[in-house]
């Protein structure tokens, strides 16, 4: 993996725990609920972009590899991924 990449990645993630922690405070002190859903979707949609960028990473090196690998190796790689995940 590119290592930009891996450092965008790894900054979503810590923004995501940092965000997370804060939801955790504002469930012990009984916040406004509509106040952490917007925390909660935010964490959410950061950690979809993380989903979405790995998927998109694996994808490349897997058509990267495709000059050694059949492509329905590659597709088999690529489907088993996407499934493991409802």
């Amino acid at each position: 993996m590119d290592e930009a990449i891996q450092q965008e990645l790894l900054r979503r993630i810590k923004t995501s725990i940092g965000h997370l922690k804060g939801v955790h405070k504002m469930v012990e002190q009984d916040t406004f609920p509509p106040r952490t859903v917007v925390q909660l979707r935010a964490i959410r949609s950061a950690l979809l972009k993380v989903e979405e960028q790995l998927i998109e990473q694996h994808l490349h090196a897997c058509l990267s590899r495709s000059g050694s690998d059949s492509e329905a190796k590659i597709l088999d790689d690529i489907l088993k991924l996407w499934n493991q995940f409802p």
